[in-house]
């Protein structure tokens, strides 16, 4: 299996341009701020203008100033928002470094769990490998009886006896057991089907004798001919 490597290059990166657009729009809210103030400025100038002008429309000028004392109003309240994002997004760049530990130790666990996963696979194909190796050696004694067996995936290993039937030597004759990790057996499929078949499996687990299990499988088969 392909070792695992964290993608600390492509999360530097990515957090440094965040910083950048955080640190932008800062800049683009302290300019906001300026030229609201200036505005603020203006509005206050105005309305001074108004009222020292307009002395005697007192009236005119209530509803003037009015209006302009709700526009500072907004404006106000339009910059203690703009003053409280401003400082929520500082807060935000101020943690990025604490963000930035983060995510490294959590890519740092994933990496280490991703190589316990590969170890326990290595040591699960090591073990059934040898499992199937045993099975190997207990079947090449029965060679000359006509038994060949053929490993598949997952802990299969499918047995096929030949020189059963006198009359066609080739005709084949098997059975499929699935190897489990705790080293006991189970029947996938038998052709053609051995009556006390269970039995006999339960026989095997219990003894382990696999050998004679083989041989009564033989024997099991040409007494059906």
């Amino acid at each position: 299996m392909a070792g695992y490597q964290a993608p600390e290059g492509a999360l530097a990166e990515e957090l440094r341009a965040s910083e950048a657009e955080i640190r932008a729009l800062v800049d683009s809210m302290q300019q906001r701020l300026s030229q609201m103030a200036e505005h603020h400025a203006e509005l206050s100038a105005s309305l001074e203008a108004d009222v020292s002008g307009l002395a005697a429309e007192e009236a005119g000028v209530a509803d003037r100033a009015a209006v302009i004392r709700r526009q500072l109003q907004e404006h106000e309240a339009e910059m203690e928002a703009v003053t409280a994002r401003l400082r929520g997004l500082e807060a935000q760049a101020a943690a990025l470094p604490a963000d930035i530990a983060d995510l490294r130790k959590r890519e740092a666990d994933r990496a280490a769990a991703h190589r316990e996963g590969e170890a326990a696979a290595g040591r699960e194909e090591e073990d059934v490998g040898y499992r199937l190796a045993e099975l190997r050696r207990g079947t090449e004694a029965f060679a000359g009886l006509g038994l060949r067996f053929e490993t598949q995936p997952d802990g299969k290993v499918r047995f096929v006896f030949t020189r059963i039937r006198a009359a066609a030597p080739d005709d084949e004759f098997s059975f499929t057991l699935q190897v489990h990790d705790d080293d006991s057996f189970s029947t996938l499929e038998c052709k053609p089907e051995v009556p006390d078949l269970a039995d006999r499996m339960e026989v095997l687990n219990e003894g382990k004798d696999f050998s004679g299990f083989v041989r009564g499988m033989r024997r099991a088969f040409k007494a059906m001919v």
